[in-house]
Parts: C-alpha cells; sequence; structure tokens
C-alpha cells in the first residue's frame, strides 16, 4: 500500500484500498480484500476526526469477514461519532455477526450506548421469527432483553405473519414474569407496539409492577392503551420522582390527550 505523508497521499493509499477491497469481491481474492480493509481500517479507523468516522460508514457497503472484525475493533474508538458510525454500519448490515461486538460494547455510555441496543434490535428485525425467539433464551443478558424488544416491532412493522402474533404473545406471557426486571421491561417495550385485547392482561400486570426499568417502559407503553386505568397509572408515574420516569409517563399522556394532565405536559415541555 502506498505511504501516506500528506493529504494528496493519504487519499491516493485511501483510493488504492477500495480498489484491492473491489478486487476481493469481483475476484473473488480474499488476499486483496484483506489487503484493502488492512489499508482502509489501519489507516482511518485508528485516527480521529472525520477520516474514521467515514472509515466506520464505508464498511457498511463491504459484507466481508473482515468487517465485522475492523467494526468489533473500532467500537472501542475514544470518538463518539465514530463509535456511533460503527453501530450505524453494523445496523446496515444487518447479519448476526455484528450481534456480539455491540453487545460487548459500553451500553452504558451516555453518549453512543443506546445507539448499540438501537442497533441490535435493527439486526435482530432482519432475521426470522424463529431466529429471535432462540435469542429470547440468550445467556448474554443484553441481547436476550434486545430479543425480547424486538418482538413487538416484528409484529408492527409487519415482519411476521398474522399467524406469528399467538407465538409472539404466548412467548411474551412468560417472559414478561421472568425474574430479570430488565427482562419484563423488554415485554412491556414489546406490548407497546403490539396493542390488543390479547396482551392487555400481561399489560395490566405489568402496571403493578414495582421496579423502575419496568415502571419506565411500562409508562412509555401505556401511549398504545388508551382507557382509565392507563391514565390512572400514567398519572400516579409523574408523582414519582424519578426524571426519566416522569419524562416518559407525561410523553404518553400528551399522546393520548389525557385532559387531567395536559397542563403538566405542556409544563414540562416549556421546561425542556
Amino acid at each position: 500500500a502506498p505511504e501516506a505523508e500528506n493529504v494528496a497521499e493519504h487519499m491516493k493509499r485511501h483510493n488504492w484500498a477500495e480498489a484491492r477491497m473491489l478486487e476481493g469481491i469481483i475476484g473473488p481474492d480474499d488476499e486483496a480484500w484483506a489487503e484493502g480493509i488492512a489499508a482502509l481500517t489501519g489507516d482511518s479507523l485508528a485516527t480521529e476526526g472525520e477520516d474514521s468516522e467515514a472509515a466506520a460508514r464505508k464498511l457498511a457497503e463491504f459484507d466481508k469477514k473482515p468487517t465485522y472484525a475492523a467494526l468489533a475493533k473500532a467500537l472501542k474508538h475514544a470518538e463518539a461519532p465514530t463509535r456511533s458510525a460503527v453501530a450505524d454500519s453494523l445496523a446496515k448490515l444487518g447479519k448476526p455477526a455484528g450481534l456480539k461486538p455491540l453487545a460487548s460494547a459500553d451500553i452504558d455510555d451516555a453518549q453512543t450506548g443506546l445507539q448499540m441496543t438501537d442497533a441490535i434490535r435493527a439486526i435482530y428485525a432482519k432475521q426470522s421469527l424463529r431466529f429471535v425467539l432462540k435469542a429470547t433464551k440468550e445467556k448474554d443478558q443484553t441481547l436476550r432483553r434486545s430479543a425480547v424488544a424486538t418482538l413487538g416491532e416484528m409484529v408492527s412493522t409487519g415482519a411476521v405473519g398474522k399467524g406469528d402474533r399467538k407465538t409472539i404473545v404466548k412467548a411474551l406471557d412468560a417472559l414478561s414474569k421472568a425474574d430479570d426486571p430488565q427482562v419484563r421491561a423488554a415485554a412491556a417495550r414489546s406490548y407497546g407496539l403490539m396493542p390488543g385485547k390479547d396482551v392487555a392482561d400481561n399489560v395490566k400486570a405489568l402496571m403493578a409492577d414495582k421496579t423502575l426499568p419496568v415502571k419506565r417502559a411500562v409508562a412509555t407503553a401505556l401511549a398504545a392503551y388508551a382507557g382509565a386505568d392507563a391514565n390512572g397509572a400514567l398519572l400516579g408515574f409523574v408523582k414519582e420522582g424519578d426524571a426519566r420516569l416522569k419524562a416518559n409517563a407525561l410523553a404518553s399522556l400528551g399522546k393520548l390527550k389525557v385532559e387531567e394532565a395536559l397542563d403538566q405536559v405542556v409544563t414540562h415541555l416549556n421546561h425542556e
């Protein structure tokens, strides 16, 4: 690969890398691909600024084994825009190979943590229902919770057939009663995306759950469940001290247009 001592040489190296990667695809020539990917990622992902972010986004165009290795490494990059670009690329590629790297990332990171879990769900949403149901039993809790939260999305987007709803309802019935409150919260998220009489009792049961993760998820899910029970639960959440719980509840009350809470919603939005 040509050395990169200035901007012109850097662009030459970048173009060389892309040419080798393309040669590897057309060939197919794994050695050419490996050389290209190594030049591109070694020259760009290891740097700072726009180059590393652009390299991470470029890799979304190449569904090859070295791509996932490079992106997995870049999930530890010091800069948030690059980590964000990596998550976007893995979500765009949509292959199971991206799941474990994303689950190993810092999902508690204030800047990009939520994007990691969003990318995991995006990948699950592109898989078969059988694959996602199996993932609801994953030992890795991040992957498990994300799979549970994806089930409702698969219903709402029409990724599964009408007959599959019964299978999902049955699975969520057990998951909504899991020992792990994060799993119950993920089930609540799914219920919010697939409202119906067949899950109403489960939602009502979760409304009584005392754990904070479940309360937060239920507060968002209830936007899909108009009625006195939902309104009462949401008004109760508004009075609690947790800021995120209160924000979720107010957002749902606003969507439901609960007159009794509109003043609180407006006040909250003005404060924000």
